[in-house]
């Protein structure tokens, strides 16, 4: 895990220059977490029956991962059974947390102290409440590249075995969608019209 860094350091981006394979380690990370993305928006496309290019246009414009999440959710449980989407749900909470973990790494300032050859040091500036700068090493980014790929390769596994797993019926779909919406269905009773006797 990241240390601590307590000091002084002038935040610098292009001193990264100097621990070129350090910081191309960030570069991993942000390529790995869109390689995630791929994967949630063909889930969603299946989910959905539609074109991997809608998924991804959807999902693309949304920016919040826990709301593209909610969606993908939402889209699985209309068409699969709870046994099919309860895997889901794991990798729904385990993907929120990823998500922090590469935020954490992506959006931040870095730069390098002498004092710490073999690392780079995490500038957060003002958009940490604590002010702290902590020191990642090539063992840091590493694992959380695993955590990435072993995400993206168990997403790509559920993704897969939809194809083979039952779908909802027409009326279990309608069903479920008036209980996730809270909306009461249509009442299918026609009711009598019926007009007075005449004398």
């Amino acid at each position: 895990m990241p240390t601590e860094f307590k000091g002084a350091v002038k935040v610098d981006a292009f001193a990264l220059e100097e621990r070129q394979d350090l910081a191309a380690r960030i570069g991993v990370i942000s390529s790995l977490w869109a390689q995630i993305e791929d994967e949630l928006a063909l889930i969603f496309a299946y989910a959905l029956n539609t074109m991997p290019a809608i998924a991804t246009a959807t999902l693309g414009n949304v920016f919040s991962v826990p709301t593209k999440l909610n969606m993908l959710h939402t889209a699985l449980e209309l068409r699969f059974p709870e046994d099919v989407v309860a895997p889901f749900l794991k990798l729904k909470k385990r993907t929120r947390t990823t998500a922090k973990t590469r935020a954490w790494v992506i959006h931040a300032a870095w730069t390098i102290h002498a004092d710490h050859p073999n690392a780079l040091i995490r500038c957060a500036g003002i958009t940490d409440p604590r002010l702290g700068m902590l020191i990642y090493t090539r063992r840091d980014f590493v694992e959380i590249e695993m955590q990435l790929l072993q995400l993206h390769i168990d997403l790509r596994k559920y993704g897969q075995s939809l194809a083979t797993s039952r779908e909802l019926t027409v009326e279990e779909r309608m069903q479920k969608y008036w209980s996730l919406t809270g909306l009461q269905p249509p009442s299918d009773a026609t009711s009598d019209q019926t007009g007075q006797d005449e004398d």
